[in-house]
């Protein structure tokens, strides 16, 4: 019974870190298209910042992220997801060993 809950978080705590690299590569690729202006009304574009703009919105909302006209956001954004991720698998790991 251990070894079944053991491989359900193991599985669960996969898919969330495929979610979490998914949104790092969204963050990156928004910040490469902040770098060279394209179309707005590309859809890729679209897409991607409709994508990211509810984490990067919240995130300016809470803290300065722009100086000297670059911003700083998705960078913020990225360490978050890192931070949320490394801290998910820490758990997992913890969880296991206290289950045996």
């Amino acid at each position: 019974m251990t070894s079944i809950i053991v491989f359900l978080l193991q599985g669960l705590a996969s898919i969330v870190s495929i979610v979490i690299h998914i949104g790092i590569l969204l963050l990156v690729v928004r910040a490469i298209i902040s770098w060279v202006s394209p179309n707005p009304r590309n859809p890729i574009v679209q897409f991607v910042r409709g994508a990211t703009d509810p984490f990067v919105n919240r995130i300016k909302a809470l803290v300065r992220t722009v100086y000297w006209r670059l911003d700083f956001a998705p960078v913020i954004g990225v360490t978050i997801l890192v931070f949320t991720e490394r801290t998910m698998w820490y758990l997992v790991a913890k969880i296991i060993e206290w289950l045996g």
